[in-house]
């Protein structure tokens, strides 16, 4: 279904899979790289080299816009991390270039089929009993809310990072569930790296990411606290941080040799319509705007199709993805004495701090997308649907009960709810 909809929404756009020339920004990023450089491989207009101030407007001259401008070269802002997994390597084994477009729907298929992968392992591990039809419920609400529809019809460079950030962390997720299950001591710490891994090139794709390493810091100190081996607790420890660190030092290290700061991503350089230089890009005066931007923003009703608008801007998920309020009944399940386990409790917890925490990050921009949406909305949404599976166990087996029969009614409503409202706007 999937395939299906990211065909059906390229289909019409689409003008080839590969290109001998580099086909957008991050064409260009990608044959930088090839070449052994930073900036990009773009000839710069002598007009914008004369300019004062060439940040303020274009004033005559020829500038690519939202590219970042230093020092008389161009460079790219956003995350290289969707380069050097993808793009890089295709260009090095093919000797064409990946459109941006199917890279991008590539990058955003990794995260949903780890995201459904997820689910399925949390159905078998912990309800195998409860019928497949909820399963099958969770994947639908996944596959229709709003981020992921958005992401599916995103076919611009805006997208790639975005993507990017969401295949890796949704890996992470993935692979730190696998360790947290285990019990073989090799396989834990093969987890652990490439959970880390992931994590660290999650950030390298949006650095917005970058305080839901929190999440995984947590989760290994948790695991290493069960750990009486000293041994273990270090290879845990290693296991979970250096993989992360190294990439955190390869990300400071590029963007000091480009802009000459180790946190300096290049934004406030970019070419834009009005000197960014002189606008509060990052701030507290921003969270109550972007609270309600994201989580309680209403659209409009239509009697025509689409029958709901929404401006093509962010509507509020706790509105029209009510599914995600289950997230906060998280602590009622672990009363329940077969889930005071180490995957579910620690796992599925870890998967809602992940996206509160790129949530509060959002907050404190001084603009506000839909495409942003994909950056928190998916691991809430996990947890929120591992708890609707849980609910779905414990009252099947009362459904004789009508209070029980309606409980579950409203839960197959709430799904249905978000999906509509996902596939209209």
């Amino acid at each position: 279904m999937f395939v299906g909809l990211v065909y059906f929404s390229l289909a019409p756009r689409f003008h080839g899979f590969t290109s001998k020339e580099p086909p957008s920004y991050y064409g260009l990023l990608t044959e930088a790289f090839r070449l052994g450089q930073l900036h990009l491989p773009l000839k710069i207009d002598p007009k914008l080299l004369s300019l004062e101030n060439p940040y303020a407007g274009p004033q005559g001259a020829t500038r690519p816009h939202d590219m970042s401008f230093y020092k008389g070269k161009l460079y790219l802002y956003y995350g290289p991390a969707p380069v050097i997994l993808l793009y890089l390597p295709w260009r090095l084994l093919t000797g064409s270039f990946l459109a941006e477009s199917i890279g991008s729907m590539i990058l955003l298929g990794v995260g949903f089929t780890a995201a459904a992968f997820w689910l399925t392992r949390l159905k078998r591990a912990h309800f195998p009993q409860l019928s497949s039809a909820w399963l099958a419920l969770a994947l639908i609400a996944l596959l229709t809310s709003q981020p992921i529809l958005e992401a599916i019809v995103n076919d611009t460079f805006y997208g790639v990072p975005i993507h990017g950030a969401f295949a890796c962390i949704m890996v992470a997720l993935v692979t730190l569930d696998a360790a947290l299950r285990t019990k073989r001591e090799s396989t834990r710490v093969v987890g652990w790296i490439v959970c880390s891994f992931a994590w660290g090139m999650a950030v390298a794709s949006r650095p917005i990411y970058v305080v839901s390493l929190v999440g995984l810091g947590g989760a290994a100190l948790w695991l290493a606290w069960q750990v009486r081996d000293r041994q273990s607790v270090f290879k845990i420890l290693g296991a979970a941080i250096i993989p992360a660190a190294l990439v955190g030092v390869a990300l400071m290290a590029y963007n000091y040799y480009r802009f000459d700061s180790p946190i300096d991503f290049g934004i406030r350089f970019s070419m834009a319509t009005e000197d960014l230089r002189e606008v509060r890009l990052i701030g507290p005066e921003f969270i109550g705007k972007n609270i309600d931007l994201y989580l309680f923003r209403a659209g409009e009703y239509f009697r025509y199709a689409p029958f709901f608008y929404t401006a093509d801007q962010p509507v509020g998920m706790l509105r029209y993805l009510p599914i995600l309020w289950l997230a906060a009944l998280l602590p009622l399940t672990w009363f329940f004495r077969r889930l005071r386990v180490r995957p579910w409790v620690v796992g599925i917890l870890i998967a809602a701090i992940s996206g509160v925490a790129n949530f509060s990050m959002l907050c404190l921009f001084f603009g506000g997308e839909a495409r942003y949406l994909l950056d928190f909305t998916p691991a809430i949404l996990l947890a929120s649907l591992a708890v609707m599976m849980a609910l779905a166990d414990a009252a099947t087996r009362r459904v004789r009960r009508r209070s029980t029969r309606g409980a579950l009614a409203a839960i197959v409503g709430l799904v249905v709810f978000g999906a509509a409202h996902g596939i209209a706007a």
